[in-house]
């Protein structure tokens, strides 16, 4: 690695924000020598740099966990299908005003946090990530959850509050292993399979 590639990958690991931010600034001029060095661009690098506990000396194939809490993260690269054993990933108080599709292509997705967005539509591909035990879509502004969602037959805990939500959709009943849904904080009125009655969670216990 070239000295110029170390310094740019030791800002890009700085704890300290301005350092990031002049390293992200740096990357754009060292594209072609990022993707021959690394396999991939800066525009992936400078991404993952912002998030929590992430070290530049970790080949992306064993990247199992990323959590992110940036006002300035409102996209995803495409790359980020390059990290094939991720399973844990977390958006808390990002920029996203619309569902990230890009990590419907992170097949081994156990965990998908996007905590306190602006997501106004669950998109019915969500029904890909077929490994999914916790969905976490609470704080966000939505006002229906598409019928695929049914499709996530390992999902244990859906945590929908705080959102606009009129209604749930029967097909949740599908999911046998679903034993937590959170919908504290959507309108009172909110219409509600009776099956899932008893694993719904309004934040004064079950009903």
């Amino acid at each position: 690695m070239t000295k110029e590639l170390k310094n740019l990958v030791s800002l890009l690991k700085s704890p300290i924000k301005e350092n990031r931010d002049l390293g992200i600034i740096l990357a754009q001029n060292y594209e072609e020598e990022f993707k021959a060095h690394f396999g991939y661009d800066a525009t992936l690098m400078t991404f993952l740099a912002q998030a929590k506990k992430w070290h530049s000396d970790i080949p992306l194939n064993e990247i199992e966990e990323l959590k992110f809490q940036c006002k300035d993260i409102s996209s995803i690269p495409e790359d980020i299908s390059l990290l094939k054993n991720l399973t844990c990933l977390g958006f808390v108080r990002t920029s996203f005003s619309i569902f990230p599709t890009e990590v419907l292509q992170l097949s081994h997705l156990k965990t998908l946090c996007l905590f306190h967005n602006r997501i106004k539509i669950l998109p019915p591909e969500i029904g890909q990530l077929q490994e999914l035990n916790l969905l976490v879509l609470g704080s966000n502004q939505l006002q229906n959850i598409s019928p695929e969602i049914g499709k996530l037959q390992k999902l244990r805990t859906l945590r929908l509050e705080n959102n606009q939500l009129q209604s749930l959709p029967k097909e949740l009943v599908q999911i046998k292993t679903l034993k937590r849904i959170l919908i504290q904080g959507n309108p009172k009125n909110i219409i509600i399979p009776k099956e899932l009655r008893h694993i719904i969670d309004v934040g004064r216990g079950l009903l």
